[in-house]
C-alpha cells in the first residue's frame, strides 16, 4: 500500500488492529457514506478532514460533535502532522498517521529481564535506556527524562493519548513510563470506552507492559449487573496480556468487597499469570471513606469562612454548598465569588461536584456550557470524584478533595 496512510491502532467498530487506509490529498472523515473513511454515529456527516497544502499533511476539524484529536490534544481547527502522531477523528477511533513504514523498535529482552528481577534498580532502567538510545528508540529519551515530551505522548501512549489528556487515563510516570495508573470516568466518556475496552488498548500499547499499580473505577462506568460484567471482563482483558511488574490490582470504591463466583474464577487465573500481583482477591474492592474538602489557596478579592489549610467535613446526607449565602458549608464572599455555587453530592457511596451556575445557564437555554470549576485542570460542569482531587472553583479558589479508601 502507497504512503501516506493511517493505520488503526485498536479493533474499533469497522476497524481492525492494524488495518491500513491510503490517503488522498483531501480526505475526508464523517458518518456520510461518501466520506473516504466512514465512521459510525454519532459522528457527524462531515466529521474532520486530512489534506495536503503547502507542501504539508494538515488534520482540520470541520464540524465534529464531540471532538477531533492530535496526540490527546483537541484539535481547534487544525494541526500539522508529522510522522508517527496519533489521531482520533471520533472518539473511540485511534489511528497513527505514517509517511513510511515504521522500523520495528529495538528491544533488549535480556536487559528487561533485568529490570523485571529488580524493577527498583535505578542503575538497571539507566543502562537500558543509554541501550535504546544507541539503537535510536525514542523511548530512551523518555526514560532519560523521567516522562515522556509532550509531542511524544501521542506515540508513546497510543489509543490512550485521548483518554489521558481528558483526564480519564490519570499517569504516573517512572522512568519514562506509566508505573501508576487510575482509569475512570471523570465526566461522560464515548460510549466505546468501556473499562475492558481501556484495558485492550493498554494490552496492544508496549508502554504499560510495565505498569505496577492499576486502580480502575469501574462503577463510574456504569452501575448494577453491568459493574458486574465489567469487572469479570476485565480480570479477563488482563489476562490475556503481558503484565510482567503488575503488584496492585484496584477496583473501586464500592460498596460490596467480595467476588463473585465467576469473578473469582477469572481472578485465581489471573493470579496464577501474573506471579508479580500482591493483591488477593479480598482486596480487589475498596470502600469509600468520610471525605472532606481542604482549602489550598484564596484569591485576594475573596473571603472564606474558613482559613486557608483547614480542612471541611462533607456530610454524605446532606447538600454541601459552596457559595456566597450563609447556608453554604464553605461561604465566599467577593466579586468573583457572587455567582458560585458548587455542589458535593454522594449517592450510593460515589461523590460527585457540579457546578450549579453552569447547569442552569445550559438548563435556560443560554448557550454551551462555560463552567468555572476545573477539576484537575479541566473544565467540568459535572464530574466524579476519587481522593486527591484538585479542584479549581473559581479561578485562584483552589480545594483539595479528600477521600479515604
Amino acid at each position: 500500500m502507497t504512503f501516506p496512510l493511517l493505520e488503526s491502532l485498536a479493533d474499533s467498530g469497522p476497524f481492525t488492529l492494524g488495518q491500513r487506509l491510503a490517503l488522498t490529498t483531501a480526505f475526508v472523515i464523517g458518518r456520510a457514506p461518501t466520506s473516504a473513511l466512514v465512521l459510525p454515529a454519532p459522528a457527524s456527516r462531515a466529521q474532520c478532514i486530512i489534506e495536503f497544502r503547502y507542501q504539508r499533511w494538515w488534520l482540520r476539524d470541520i464540524g465534529s460533535i464531540e471532538g477531533v484529536f492530535h496526540n490527546g490534544i483537541r484539535v481547534n481547527p487544525d494541526v500539522e502532522l508529522q510522522h508517527g502522531d496519533v489521531i482520533e477523528p471520533a472518539p473511540g477511533f485511534p489511528f497513527t498517521f505514517l509517511l513510511s513504514d515504521p522500523p520495528t523498535p529495538a528491544r533488549s529482552e535480556a536487559l528487561e529481564a533485568g529490570i523485571i528481577e529488580t524493577p527498583d534498580d535505578s542503575a538497571r532502567w539507566q543502562v537500558y535506556a543509554d541501550w535504546l538510545l544507541e539503537h535510536q528508540n525514542p523511548l530512551g529519551e523518555d526514560m532519560i527524562r523521567g516522562f515522556p515530551a509532550p509531542e511524544r505522548l501521542g506515540p508513546s501512549l497510543g489509543a490512550l493519548a485521548m483518554l489521558h489528556g481528558e483526564g480519564a487515563c490519570e499517569i504516573d510516570w517512572r522512568f519514562g513510563l506509566p508505573a501508576n495508573v487510575v482509569v475512570r470516568n471523570p465526566d461522560q466518556l464515548p460510549a466505546v470506552f468501556t473499562p475492558q475496552h481501556i484495558v485492550g488498548l493498554m494490552r496492544q500499547t508496549r508502554a504499560f507492559r510495565f505498569m505496577r499499580r492499576l486502580e480502575l473505577d469501574v462503577r463510574s462506568f456504569g452501575s448494577g449487573a453491568q459493574v458486574d460484567a465489567s469487572v469479570e471482563a476485565v480480570l479477563l482483558a488482563l489476562w490475556a496480556g503481558d503484565w510482567p511488574m503488575l503488584e496492585t490490582l484496584h477496583f473501586g470504591p464500592m460498596a460490596r468487597v467480595e467476588l463473585q463466583r465467576r469473578q473469582q474464577v477469572a481472578f485465581d487465573a489471573l493470579a496464577l499469570r501474573v506471579k508479580s500481583l500482591k493483591t488477593s482477591g479480598q482486596q480487589l474492592f475498596q470502600r469509600g471513606g468520610p471525605a472532606s474538602l481542604e482549602v489550598l489557596t484564596v484569591p485576594p478579592d475573596v473571603t472564606l469562612n474558613v482559613p486557608t489549610g483547614q480542612r471541611v467535613a462533607l456530610d454524605a446526607t446532606k447538600a454541601n454548598l459552596v457559595g456566597s449565602i450563609d447556608e453554604c458549608l464553605i461561604v465566599a464572599q467577593g466579586p468573583a465569588a457572587s455567582t458560585l455555587a458548587i455542589h458535593f453530592e454522594n449517592e450510593l457511596d460515589r461523590w460527585w461536584v457540579t457546578d450549579l451556575a453552569a447547569r442552569r445557564l445550559a438548563e435556560a437555554g443560554a448557550g454551551p456550557l462555560a463552567p468555572s470549576l476545573r477539576v484537575n485542570g479541566r473544565d467540568r460542569a459535572r464530574a466524579q470524584l476519587r481522593g486527591g482531587d484538585l479542584l479549581d472553583l473559581v479561578p485562584g479558589l483552589r480545594v483539595h478533595f479528600h477521600a479515604a479508601p
